[in-house]
């Protein structure tokens, strides 16, 4: 699964990273500052998903088809997953698969709407 990252604040593209490159099924091929200004960047970079900080930048990412934009927002040694409906994860593993999890979800959804 392709993931672009798009941020913000440097250390929450970084921490993110770090978290998902151990993760064989997800691979990091972006990071985009700035989420405003970063619709035809994450259209060239073709993600299958894309995360971004908060909630701020998740009505841009979401107007891009074909591309599941998942909000993360940290607090303490917890991250939320908005996608829907929240998700709260504690361990890298956790936010990998609750990723994962969102994306299929949301392919599925996408797929009965076309039908």
């Amino acid at each position: 699964m392709r993931v672009c990252i798009v941020y913000e604040h440097s250390l929450f593209a970084y921490g993110i990273k770090r978290l998902l490159e151990p993760q064989k099924a997800l691979r990091i091929i972006g990071m985009i500052e700035r989420p405003a200004l970063s619709g035809r960047d994450v259209r060239r970079l073709k993600p299958d998903v894309v995360i971004v900080e908060g909630n701020g930048s998740m009505a841009v990412m979401e107007s891009l088809e074909g591309v599941t934009a998942l909000a993360i927002s940290l607090r303490g040694d917890e991250a939320t997953i908005v996608s829907g409906r929240p998700i709260r994860v504690a361990a890298p593993a956790q936010l990998a698969g609750a990723i994962r999890s969102a994306a299929r979800k949301r392919r599925r959804r996408r797929q009965r709407a076309t039908r």
